[in-house]
């Protein structure tokens, strides 16, 4: 019970901690964006808040259970008295240990791979805006005080990095997309500014375009 409560606290106050963090981060990100002018009928694509708390929420949520879990079942073990989920009217001896471990890897599936993934999604979506203009099929990107047009016939392929429906973790998906275009140069939109899928507000921009779909356990981006 006292490790379940220390597991409320903890994960409250980290949560708020993460939350406040998210606001600063994307107030900061929004004051380096580049002035964007002549966005009539076009649509802005930037990291928002309600979107990405859920996907940090999500993430330590899993990530403190997971340790908190862990600290249990090595104290559980040094101590000798409970190993693991080895309780006087529940599991016993080995079974309380293999079953503690098969929590753990649980825990560890649902966290520590997106805590890797949600660091490269942010590294690719701060700092930068994309606005997409239907009617001319074209994709702007602001970043670094400088403007890139991509044209529907400046792209060469679209791949979608899709995570395998069994390999699933959580409510979000950790999807992105990988757009190539002219001189070799890649484009990575992530889940973080929208759903980066087939049904991706982008699509009419990719008419008439190659198309790929690559589906990962561990999506993260290569």
């Amino acid at each position: 019970m006292e490790l379940i409560i220390q597991l409320v606290i903890d994960t409250i106050l980290v949560i708020i901690i993460a939350m406040i963090f998210v606001g600063i981060l994307l107030y900061w990100d929004k004051n380096r964006k580049s002035e964007i002018t002549d966005i009539i009928d076009k649509k802005i694509l930037k990291l928002k808040f309600k979107r990405n708390c859920f996907y940090v929420v999500e993430t330590i949520i899993f990530f403190s259970m997971f340790i908190h879990l862990g600290i249990f079942i090595i104290s559980g073990l040094i101590s000798g008295e409970y190993p693991g989920l080895s309780l006087n009217n529940g599991f016993g001896g080995i079974l309380g240990i293999i079953m503690s471990m098969i929590f753990l890897i649980i825990l560890f599936w649902f966290s520590v791979p997106n805590i890797i993934i949600l660091f490269q999604f942010y590294e690719c979506e701060l700092g930068r805006t994309i606005v997409f203009d239907k009617a001319n099929r074209t994709i702007e990107l602001y970043q670094n005080n400088a403007k890139t047009i991509i044209r529907n016939e400046d792209i060469t392929c679209v791949v979608y990095h899709e995570q395998k429906l069994f390999a699933y973790r959580g409510p979000k998906e950790w999807n992105y997309l990988e757009i190539r275009y002219f001189k070799n140069s890649v484009l990575i939109i992530t889940d973080l500014l929208m759903g980066a899928n087939i049904l991706s507000p982008l699509e009419p921009v990719f008419k008439g375009v190659k198309r790929e779909y690559k589906e990962k356990v561990f999506n993260r981006i290569i």
